[in-house]
């Protein structure tokens, strides 16, 4: 699996309570705004705010019985990271995980009036760009567990957003 290489990059205020630096800003971003790499914008957001990535995925958990709505702006980005969180923790197998989050291309579609940067990241919506993701997840934090019960899930939780997941899963 191909891992991206850890860059500094510097510093800015935070737009969000807790949050480190803007999620696609930085040095790690080509432009200032939103990077030409999808992937590298993933670990922004995983690295930068982890804490918002776990409550997302906590709130899953401890939803009330019935279906979770689970979206951003585009259904493609944030959501596919909590997403793939949730199901790697429920054991689903990452080859799954990954081929789960490149539907996002087939379903969501493209705009035609969609700009440069909008069709870039467009076509990196393929598993190799969740498994980059995954594979960072784990070389940084030592995967899903520990990242989310470092960032503010509960022991708790886990058998909630399993039971979940894997029944939802099975009906």
């Amino acid at each position: 699996m191909a891992r991206l290489p850890q860059r500094p990059r510097p510093r800015r205020p935070a737009r969000y309570p807790g949050a480190r630096a803007d999620p696609v800003g930085g040095s790690r971003a080509a432009d200032g705004g939103m990077g030409a790499d999808l992937a590298e914008i993933y670990l922004v957001i995983l690295d930068d705010f982890a804490p918002h990535v776990a409550s997302a995925v906590v709130a899953i958990a401890q939803a009330p019985p019935g279906g979770v709505v689970l979206h951003c702006h585009s259904g493609r980005d944030r959501t596919g990271i909590v997403t793939a969180l949730a199901l790697t923790l429920a054991g689903v197998p990452r080859a799954l995980v990954a081929e789960d989050y490149a539907l996002s291309a087939a379903h969501l579609g493209l705009e035609e009036d969609a700009d440069d940067m909008a069709r870039a990241h467009f076509e990196q919506t393929r598993p190799e760009t969740m498994l980059a993701t995954l594979d960072h997840l784990d070389s940084r934090y030592g995967g899903a567990l520990p990242y989310l019960l470092d960032h503010g899930m509960r022991e708790a939780d886990v058998p909630a957003l399993r039971g979940r997941v894997c029944t939802d899963l099975l009906t």
